[in-house]
């Protein structure tokens, strides 16, 4: 479905926030996956406790940080399912003006002799990076730092590319910051980002309907 550029959003993670008892829901389509029901608190802090209850008894579940998703080995319900987590509140760069995204597998040939004369090839490691302009905010703190100090912190943060029906969400390390400018233009800086997949146990990078 086409989509105008203008309608899609540009969000970054900010400070650790604790929440205890946060009601869960069912995901559409399926029994065993439930996700936070408070869609402003599904991305959640990796580096915190994580305890998930069902009807108020702690339950061991398969955790996606990335989309607040729990994964159950069999159909809970119809028992209530909360959580206790730390989640990262996403921010909005508003002054964003354009963005991409490029995701990708490294490819390994593993063509033998005994082939049939095609190549085979093996996916080995994925990887995603982007980049994204915007008007001069380098020192603006719109809820989740300043990007200055995102690149000279060396801060892994959750970049959310918002496009109406499709998220899309990323760890991601700031590479570079350029400011640039012309006489009969305006300042605009551009940011480019890299995958941080080092946080332990977690889905580096995903993609789910809005």
């Amino acid at each position: 479905m086409a989509r105008a550029a203008h309608t899609c959003s540009l969000f970054y993670t900010g400070t650790s926030t604790a929440v205890v008892g946060e009601a869960c829901s069912v995901v559409s389509g399926g029994v065993l996956v439930y996700e936070i029901t408070d869609a402003a608190k599904r991305i959640i802090d990796p580096n915190a406790s994580v305890i998930v209850y069902k009807a108020g008894v702690p339950i061991a579940v398969g955790v996606n940080y990335l989309f607040g998703r729990f994964t159950f080995a069999v159909d809970p319900s119809p028992d209530a399912i909360t959580a206790d987590i730390s989640y990262l509140p996403r921010h909005e760069l508003t002054s964003t003006r354009e963005f991409s995204a490029s995701f990708a597998a490294d490819m390994s040939d593993t063509t033998t002799l005994d082939s049939t004369g095609f190549k085979t090839m093996q996916h080995t490691l994925l990887d995603c990076s982007g980049s994204f302009s915007a008007l001069d905010i380098g020192l603006t703190d719109f809820g989740g730092g300043k990007l200055a100090d995102w690149l000279l912190l060396n801060q892994s943060k959750v970049i959310e590319l918002n496009l109406v029906d499709e998220i899309v969400r990323c760890w991601a390390l700031i590479e570079s910051v350029e400011p640039s400018g012309s006489v009969d233009g305006l300042v605009e800086l551009s940011i480019g980002w890299q995958l941080d997949a080092q946080l332990s146990g977690t889905v580096a990078f995903g993609f789910v309907a809005a």
